[in-house]
């Protein structure tokens, strides 16, 4: 998130009114480097059929190109409103040009997640399950 928002301001292409989309179970630290970045976060279930209703109703709004990535922890990226389900080679082809763009500064991934923490602070999401009867 944090290379593509950095990336759309360099070049000039953030809309004036930029949304992010992420699952409920996708780390909250998402939501510190959108609010960074100024980018409206949408928080949905998790299935990307949820993503693209999102995507869908700013279409029906105008504001399709305010899209600009949306992910689910572990289960996929979608940069862009033309597909509406995870798209892993759109993800892969991202993560290259991010790996390219750093490393020709000589900036491994490793060094730019521990910049990432370093400005963004750390984040610890957990996974709890409750066991017990229920009574109806």
């Amino acid at each position: 998130m944090d290379f593509i928002y950095s990336q759309r301001i360099k070049h000039d292409k953030m809309p004036a009114n930029p949304v992010f989309g992420k699952t409920i179970v996708t780390i909250d630290l998402a939501d510190k480097i959108a609010e960074h970045y100024g980018v409206e976060t949408f928080n949905v279930l998790t299935g990307f059929k949820f993503t693209g209703e999102q995507i869908g109703r700013l279409e029906a709004e105008g504001r399709e190109k305010d899209y600009i990535f949306g992910f689910e922890e572990s289960y996929g990226y979608l940069s862009g409103s033309y597909v509406r389900d995870k798209d892993a080679v759109n993800a892969a082809f991202m993560i290259c040009e991010m790996f390219a763009y750093y490393k020709t500064r000589g900036v491994s991934l490793l060094d730019k997640l521990s910049e990432l923490y370093d400005t963004y602070g750390y984040c610890l999401n957990t996974l709890h399950s409750k066991i017990g009867t229920v009574y109806l």
